[in-house]
């Protein structure tokens, strides 16, 4: 079993043993059934064939009425081995052998359903589960009830119900947290789950973590599966050299202890690294095909798949299409149980032949299959976390079916290839999760210990302690978000016909895609469209970090004169150098172009890398009306719900509400002043301003102003923060929102930054705002003064009370005083 200490139980059983050998013991224990524990115990220390042969010698003993506890303890062995084929026929025999409704009885069932997991036969796992769990518990086996309930999660996750794997893994893990030296298990399994769900860095925490409890005993079968995993993990992240370096520690780990099934999964893995770092010229074709015909007989089917994947793209990199077409035929079948990623990985190698054939409209059509089939998977997620970061499965899908689209030049392929590999999460329905009391107290004491460290101020110090309980409660609240099914379904991608139709005669999209090292633009107006390669991205990206450093300089006094004209004289550079990139290439060339230097309002998609871009600022954009989108779908379905703006006599009635949070200068003056604007506006000032208060205003306002000092966590996007009177509102907050307000103002700090995901997916407050419904959100990209943010701001508001839309409002008050602020969504 998991989680035992073979070490310290050989010499106690081989010591019974001899005792015993003698006769029975007073209570019945007999010396067969010291052998019986011992050949588990030998076969996890490394010694499978011998545990085997222990239970060959007890099978040929006479009388020992012990046929079926060696049935099961040889499925156990051979489990552990990574042959659950062989596995299953040994435990189907122990369960028709054991007395019915016994403890022994009842493990054999758990086992039996891990034995079934490989397989696909998830159902009849769950029904021996069920079986098996409820004799546990009346017998008061709770040790065992906890592996039960674990295993539920770890079926949950092979048949693709992630959010519900979670939750039966961490309710399970509540159990298991009463025998210290089996939570690594959990450890280990969850990181599977993290890792499929596309967060690698949590999944890699985790696999620290189980390798810390696991400690420097000599459970090698344990800590090979964990290399194996970690393996896995890198390889997700592209870290292919990491990758084949613990897989081959795995493999001989596996082999050491004898465990031939898992030793092959270890090979694989170290294959599939192989093929990424480009040395194919070290894979044998032979030994892969031998591989993933022994794969199959141990009954690991999807690893067989995936091997015969990685067969399919060695003869394809050795200039074998001949060879890869004839497989192909028989190793890219799908299956309704395969996994996403074998779905993905089907799709993609089957994309790949093609190519190699020369049939490029068959390849599009299976990279756009694999992203659909992606697309229904992440709509399987109520969690904004777990939607973007599932994204990186598509990635190469994504950025190949883009390239090869450049490649072609049709401006309509060019759309439609940048809308279904970016941002697919903005073309999900909000899922509003149910009420969970133990998410809001998390919550609730996360925001109580940030404002008592924020009152303690600079000189407070956050000592281990703090740390730890802070982590903790981020945590517990982020686990729990991931709890929530997805909505089920998926809007489609906009079409560039369906763009044309909603742009105005002067409206304009830029679309900047970034791919094999270069930015591009694709430029679409009502009746034309056309792509422009840009230059290349490093050049951009670095101008862009420059830019950032320089406007956080400027947006703090109490720097020398001197010191801040350099800077100055640098953001000025920096902007200009970025505008001749991204946007003056579009507005002069060929004369067969249309000239762009007009007035007419212009939606900016920008690749994800590329969102943190202070485009007001560009001087071939300073005073033009902008809205940045995170895609022209989204921008499609946010103009639908955008009202304000449609003329001065629609304000006078519009329910505003301003709020200001605490040590922010100008705030109450700001608040005042805008809700005084409005005839329909008030005001939350003071105690007033609470994040409860704020919440009840998105529900029921049109226009939600906030004045108060705010914070972007880029390692954790969704804990992206607003200061208000009570702590800490944050993005986790908003997600469980009841409703939106159509527009939302955030005149402080650097709320409009993001956390880019692969997949263009962008997390953080702005991104949270519009999910949950709003159509637009004013936010800046950078560092803005309090002072510069207030008036900016109160002019913005005239400027809508006047019945202007947000884009063109913004672009009247940055004409003469640029700042970082831009409109996201739809803004005009």
């Amino acid at each position: 079993m998991r989680g035992s200490r073979p070490i310290e139980a050989e010499p106690l059983l081989r010591a019974a043993a001899e005792v015993l050998a003698g006769g029975a013991s007073p209570n019945g224990l007999t010396r067969e059934r010291v052998l019986l524990s011992l050949s588990y115990v030998r076969a996890e220390l490394g010694n499978v064939s011998e545990g085997l042969a222990i239970l060959a010698e007890l099978e040929a003993t006479p009388g020992t009425g012990l046929e079926g506890h060696i049935a099961g303890q040889r499925g156990i062995i051979l489990m552990r081995a990574g042959q659950p084929g062989a596995a299953m026929e040994a435990i189907d025999t122990a369960v028709r052998l054991l007395p019915r409704q016994s403890p022994e009885y009842a493990q054999m069932l758990m086992n039996r359903a891990m034995a079934r997991e490989p397989r696909g036969e998830f159902e009849a796992a769950r029904r021996d589960l069920s079986e098996c769990l409820e004799l546990f518990v009346r017998y008061g086996l709770d040790y065992l009830a906890g592996q039960a309930r674990h295993n539920f999660g770890v079926i949950s996750y092979l048949s693709g119900d992630l959010p519900r794997a979670l939750r039966e893994l961490d309710s399970a893990d509540e159990h298991l947290r009463r025998w210290p030296d089996l939570t690594y298990v959990f450890r280990v399994d969850r990181a599977r789950v993290l890792s499929t769900a596309g967060l690698l860095d949590e999944a890699e925490a985790e696999l620290e973590l189980a390798t810390r409890l696991l400690g420097r005993g000599g459970r090698r079968q344990d800590r090979a599966e964990i290399d194996l995993t970690r393996s896995q993990v890198a390889l997700a992240a592209g870290q292919a050299r990491q990758a084949r370096v613990l897989a081959r520690r795995a493999s001989r780990r596996f082999g050491e202890r004898g465990s031939p099934g898992w030793a092959r999964m270890a090979e694989l893995a170290a294959a599939q690294a192989t093929l990424a770092l480009g040395r194919v010229r070290t894979l044998e074709p032979v030994q892969l095909r031998g591989l993933a015909d022994n794969l199959a007989t141990d009954g690991q089917v999807d690893a067989s798949r995936m091997a015969m994947l990685v067969l399919v793209r060695t003869h394809l990199a050795l200039g074998q299409v001949g060879c890869a077409r004839s497989l192909a035929s028989g190793a890219l079948r799908l299956r309704r149980r395969d996994s996403i990623e074998v779905r993905i990985a089907v799709r993609a190698v089957r994309a790949e032949v093609a190519e190699a054939e020369g049939e490029g409209a068959r390849a599009a059509g299976q990279r756009r299959a694999g992203l659909v089939e992606l697309h229904r998977y992440q709509a399987t997620f109520g969690s904004l976390d777990l939607q973007t970061a599932v994204a990186v499965h598509g990635s190469p899908l994504a950025e190949a079916g883009l390239a090869a689209a450049l490649g072609d030049g049709r401006p309509s392929t060019v759309l439609a290839w940048a809308e279904r590999s970016r941002a697919l999460a903005s073309r999900l329905p909000p899922v509003r999760p149910p009420e969970d009391p133990d998410a809001a107290q998390a919550l609730a004491q996360l925001r109580a210990l940030r404002r008592e460290q924020q009152e303690a101020g600079p000189s407070g110090r956050r000592g281990p302690r703090h740390r730890r309980l802070a982590a903790d409660l981020e945590r517990r609240v982020r686990d729990r978000s991931w709890y929530a099914p997805g909505p089920g379904d998926v809007e489609q991608p906009a079409s560039l016909g369906q763009v044309q139709a909603a742009l105005s005669s002067e409206g304009t999209l830029v679309a900047h895609m970034v791919s094999g090292g270069a930015v591009h633009a694709l430029v679409v107006t009502h009746h034309r469209a056309w792509l422009l390669p840009l230059g290349p991205a490093a050049t951009v990206l670095e101008r862009l970090k420059r830019i950032r450093s320089d406007l956080d300089v400027l947006a703090v006094s109490g720097y020398p004169e001197g010191l801040r004209a350099t800077v100055t004289a640098s953001l000025r550079a920096g902007l200009a150098a970025l505008d001749e990139v991204l946007w003056r290439p579009l507005t002069c060339g060929a004369g067969r172009r249309r000239d762009l230097t007009d007035d007419g309002p212009v939606v900016l998609v920008p690749a994800g890398a590329l969102a943190a871009v202070p485009w007001t600022m560009l001087d071939g954009l300073r005073g033009r009306p902008l809205s940045v989108a995170r895609s022209a779908t989204a921008w499609l379905a946010q103009r639908r719900r955008m009202t304000v703006g449609r003329g001065a006599g629609d304000t006078a009635g519009l329910p505003v509400v301003a709020a200001g949070g605490p040590d922010l200068p100008h705030a109450e003056q700001e608040v005042r002043a805008v809700a005084d604007l409005w005839p329909g506006g008030s005001s939350l000032v003071g105690q007033r301003a609470s994040g409860g208060a704020l919440l009840a205003a998105l529900s029921g306002s049109t226009i939600v102003h906030v004045a108060a000092h705010g914070t972007h966590e880029v390692s954790n996007p969704m804990f992206s923060s607003l200061r208000l009177a009570d702590g800490p509102l944050f993005g986790h907050d908003l997600v469980g929102a009841a409703s939106a307000a159509e527009h939302v103002v955030l005149s402080a700090c650097d709320l409009g930054r993001a956390t880019a995901r692969p997949g263009d997916e962008l997390l953080g407050m702005t991104a949270a705002f519009l999910h949950t419904g709003t159509a637009s959100v004013l936010a800046s990209v950078a560092r803005v003064s309090d002072a510069a943010a207030h008036g900016l701001t109160v002019a913005y508001h005239e400027r809508l009370r006047r019945g202007q839309t947000p884009a063109v409002a913004l672009a009247e008050v940055t004409r003469s005083s640029p700042a970082p602020f831009v409109c996201f969504g739809s803004a005009w």
